[in-house]
C-alpha cells in the first residue's frame, strides 16, 4: 500500500510496512521537516501582481509556511490553497496594499501591517489591526505621552474646559475659538452691532453704532493693539431730523497709538459716515 498525505499540510503518511529499514528517511523529509516549516517557516513573495503559492505532497512547497512575507513594493495578489490554515502575513511595503485570496474569498493586508489570517477553506478572515470593525478600546488610563491613546471623555473634559486651553462650549453655538497667543476664547463669527451713546473703550473686532444725538463723546481705540486688529464704527444717530456726527462730532481716541502715522485723535464730522480702522505696520489705518 503506498503512502498517503494529510489534507491541510500535505505530510507523508507512511503505509503499514512501507519503507522497511529506511522509514526514517520518509519520516524526516516527508513529515518532521515539513511540520517544522508549517509551524514557523517563512515564504517570501517579492513579485507584484498575481502569485499562486505552490503546493506539493510530501515535499517542500510555499503554501505550507506559517508566515507569508510579502516584500513586493507595488500591489500584489497572493492565492493560498482552499484549505484550513492559520497564516501570519506581513506587508513589508510602505505604500502598497496586498490581497490574500483562496479563489472564493479575499482580504486586504494594508501597507506596513503584520496580520494573523485564518481560512476554513472557503472564507478568509483577518484580525482587524487597522480597521477595528466597530470594536472599541476601553478602560484606557489618562495619556501621559504623545503616543498614548485617549478616550473621547478625556478629550472632551480636557479640550473643552474653562480651566484648560479651549473654553467651554455651553452657550457658544455658532461661535469660533480665537486666541491672543496665550489664552483662547470664543468669538462671534460676525460680531453684532452695538449702540454706544457715551464714552467707550473699544476692543478688537468691535462693530459699533456711535449715536451722538445726546452730545459729542469719544470712543477710544484698544490699548496695545496687535497687527490685524480691527474696529468698525458707524454713525448711529443720523435720522431725517438728526445730523448725527454732522451735528455732534465723534472723537476716536488713539489711546497711545498713532492713527495714519500721526499722534493725533480722529474727529468724525460727516453725517451718516462709517469708518473701519485696522492696526497694521505699527499704526491704525483707515481701511473702510
Amino acid at each position: 500500500m503506498p503512502s498517503s498525505y494529510t489534507t491541510r499540510n500535505r505530510l507523508n503518511k507512511q503505509a503499514t510496512g512501507e519503507a522497511t529499514n529506511t522509514w526514517g528517511t520518509v519520516l524526516n523529509s516527508g513529515g518532521l521537516d515539513l511540520i517544522d516549516f508549517a509551524a514557523d517557516g517563512i515564504t517570501t513573495i517579492s513579485s507584484a501582481g498575481a502569485t499562486t503559492l505552490t503546493t506539493a505532497n510530501g515535499t517542500t512547497d510555499q503554501a505550507r509556511a506559517r508566515i507569508l512575507n510579502i516584500t513586493a513594493t507595488t500591489a500584489a495578489t497572493v492565492t493560498i490553497p482552499a484549505l484550513e490554515k492559520l497564516y501570519l502575513v506581513r506587508n513589508a511595503a510602505s505604500n502598497a496594499d496586498h490581497i490574500i485570496t483562496n479563489g472564493s474569498s479575499s482580504v486586504t493586508i494594508y501597507a506596513g501591517e503584520i496580520v494573523p489570517l485564518i481560512t476554513n477553506g472557503t472564507t478568509v478572515w483577518r484580525f482587524a489591526l487597522r480597521n477595528v470593525e466597530g470594536a472599541k478600546l476601553t478602560n484606557l488610563g489618562a495619556p501621559t505621552t504623545d503616543t498614548d491613546a485617549a478616550t473621547k471623555k478625556y478629550v472632551d473634559d480636557t479640550a473643552f474646559s474653562s480651566s484648560t486651553t479651549l473654553p467651554g462650549q455651553t452657550g457658544n453655538a455658532g461661535k469660533f475659538v480665537t486666541t491672543n497667543g496665550t489664552t483662547a476664547s470664543w468669538a462671534d463669527a460676525i460680531p453684532p452691532l452695538v449702540v454706544k451713546t457715551t464714552t467707550y473703550t473699544a476692543v478688537a473686532r468691535d462693530r459699533l453704532l456711535a449715536d451722538t444725538t445726546g452730545g459729542a463723546f469719544t470712543i477710544t481705540l484698544p490699548a496695545s493693539p496687535a497687527s490685524g486688529d480691527e474696529v468698525f464704527i458707524a454713525d448711529g444717530g443720523v435720522t431725517p431730523s438728526s445730523a448725527g456726527w454732522g451735528g455732534n462730532n465723534l472723537t476716536i481716541g488713539r489711546n497711545g497709538s498713532t492713527i495714519g502715522g500721526l499722534a493725533e485723535n480722529l474727529t468724525c464730522r460727516t453725517r451718516g459716515a462709517a469708518i473701519r480702522l485696522t492696526y497694521l505696520s505699527g499704526t491704525w489705518k483707515v481701511t473702510g
